[in-house]
């Protein structure tokens, strides 16, 4: 019995003390946590899809502006709007100087190699522009002034100042034979003016007047008064000269009549600065009463030698004013119906920076607009020209069976009000008028420029045409602040303009480099030689893919 008990005792200590010990594991590596690897974040695939291609998915047609140059220097503007853009504008190429010729002849060869381009990238073609104030053919125009006002009865160039004055009459020399001409009747400071062969405009000879030791101590110390020619009340009258000077400086000019004298200024922005080389300055001036009419010419504004040629004063009989107006608007109608037959686009930009800046909505004059040719001052008004723009548009389209929207369209719409309104109230009242555009070239430093942006586009589509964001760029060196402005136009244009009344946006431009503001701006989509795609451009592209609930990222 002992025995048993001791081998009973045993055992049992023997179980209590393997009943003590830690279990060992069959697998001795479970002791340590499995190592878990995270999946690779996912990388957006920014050419899965085009930017025209998600735009157009909304109801936007993406478009970019391009000029010649820009395309032919740098094989990345094919592959991008082939890639991200549903149409094109150039920037220069279908504009009046681009396509008369001095003869008033069409050349179409540049504009047609473009529109080429545009269509093998499988773009649509955008029409800029038909009427604007600027770039035009000027020696045509001036030719077809010049013959009209040949051709009308009396001689709209004044007899009394000779016709266009280009001194090619007189001997070079001092002033005393100026006088003897009968041209002029007043002289100050006679030993600083003279006939010169030193510059000339046209011809070899031009007037002389000489402040360059800066001796005046008023500005009419050396001057030219012309002798008085004949007017009618009430009818407006062109004065017209080249003027140029030995540094830049600014002219003054004084109109005497109406029983007293109207001072006009280069440095009130009433004609164009001179420079050093012949600068086309004129004003426009309406006699209010009175039968004469004399000018005068200040040579000391300025310490500089002033020098003047081909002096003109168009409008002296109505007659003679009527053949201008009327060979000006055949030369315009011409232009439209022959730039409407020979381009399909899919809208044009008839009439492009008709309002004035700063002038309270005002339409565009010679006395606002310095040194361009602005058609309305051939016309009653300026309005009357932008009505016969789109009258001819919307004739041309008919007659050659196309169906182009018809914009009016200008710059600084969200930070001039007035101008924004007089815009709409025009486009509102006339039925010719099928979109309203905004040009929307922003800068980032703008006061509530979101605001501003907000406000142009509700009141562009108050006019119930369609509304179109016509040459967007956007100065900013930050490219975070860039991107999110970017975003928020397109959001507001998405949220504001009803999906009927969008007539799409263009960017004007694609690279910085070769952007009209300077690369130094950085107002757009892309940057560098390589066309790094920048923070606008990506911000961009996430907000459309996800708008459209499209996956922007790469596949596994």
């Amino acid at each position: 019995m002992k025995k048993i008990s001791a081998i009973i005792l045993f055992l049992a200590c023997l179980t209590s003390v393997f009943s003590c010990q830690k279990e060992i594991p069959d697998d001795p590596g479970t002791d340590n946590p499995p190592i878990v690897v995270p999946p690779a974040p996912k990388q957006v695939d920014y050419g899965k899809y085009g930017l025209g291609d998600l735009a157009e998915k909304q109801g936007i047609k993406l478009g970019a502006a391009f000029t010649y140059g820009e395309y032919r220097n740098n094989p990345q503007v094919a592959e991008i709007l082939a890639k991200e853009f549903k149409a094109v504008t150039f920037g220069n190429e279908m504009k009046h100087d681009a396509i008369v010729q001095p003869s008033g002849q069409f050349r179409f060869i540049t504009a047609d190699q473009m529109a080429q381009w545009a269509k093998q990238a499988g773009t649509e073609l955008f029409g800029h522009v038909l009427g604007w104030h600027s770039q035009q053919q000027r020696s045509y125009l001036n030719a077809v002034i010049s013959q009209a006002s040949s051709a009308g009865s009396g001689n709209s160039q004044i007899a009394p100042i000779g016709g266009v004055l280009d001194f090619e009459s007189y001997t070079a020399g001092p002033s005393a034979q100026i006088l003897q001409s009968g041209e002029f009747v007043q002289i100050n400071g006679p030993e600083y003016v003279a006939v010169t062969g030193e510059y000339a405009h046209s011809g070899s000879l031009s007037l002389m007047m000489d402040n360059s030791d800066g001796h005046c101590t008023d500005s009419w110390d050396v001057q030219v008064i012309t002798k008085t020619f004949p007017v009618t009340a009430g009818n407006t009258y062109t004065l017209a000269w080249y003027a140029r000077a030995s540094a830049p400086a600014d002219l003054q000019i004084d109109i005497r009549g109406d029983g007293d004298v109207k001072y006009k200024n280069s440095a009130w922005g009433q004609f164009a600065k001179m420079t050093t080389e012949w600068t086309y300055q004129s004003l426009e001036y309406t006699v209010e009463s009175g039968r004469e009419l004399s000018v005068a010419f200040y040579g000391g504004t300025e310490a500089v030698t002033y020098y003047l040629d081909d002096i003109q004063i168009l409008g002296s009989t109505d007659s003679s004013v009527e053949a201008v107006r009327e060979a000006v608007d055949d030369a315009f109608k011409t232009y439209v119906y022959g730039m409407v037959e020979h381009f399909d686009v899919y809208a044009w930009d008839v009439v492009n920076e008709t309002f004035a800046d700063g002038a309270g909505g005002a339409f565009r004059t010679r006395g606002n607009t310095a040194n361009d040719f602005v058609w309305g001052n051939y016309y009653p008004s300026t309005k009357d020209w932008v009505d016969a723009a789109f009258t001819y548009a919307t004739d041309a389209c008919a007659k050659f069976g196309k169906t182009p929207v018809l914009y009016i369209n200008d710059y600084n719409l969200e930070t001039d009000t007035p101008k924004r309104q007089a815009l709409c109230r025009y486009a509102s009242g006339n039925p010719k008028v099928t979109g309203v555009a905004s040009q929307m070239h922003l800068d980032m430093s703008t006061p509530d420029l979101k605001g501003k942006v907000e406000a142009s586009l509700k009141d562009l589509v108050a006019t119930g045409k369609m509304v179109r964001i016509a040459e967007l760029d956007l100065k900013s060196t930050d490219e975070t602040s860039q991107a999110d402005m970017i975003k928020y136009i397109f959001q507001k244009y998405l949220e504001i303009v009803p999906q009927a009344q969008r007539g799409g946006i263009t960017f004007w431009g694609i690279n910085d480099k070769d952007s009209w503001v300077g690369e130094k701006n950085a107002p757009l989509l892309w940057k560098g030689v390589n066309y790094e795609k920048k923070e606008a451009y990506k911000t961009l592209y996430l907000y459309l893919c996800e708008l459209n609930g499209m996956d922007p990222y790469k596949e596994d």
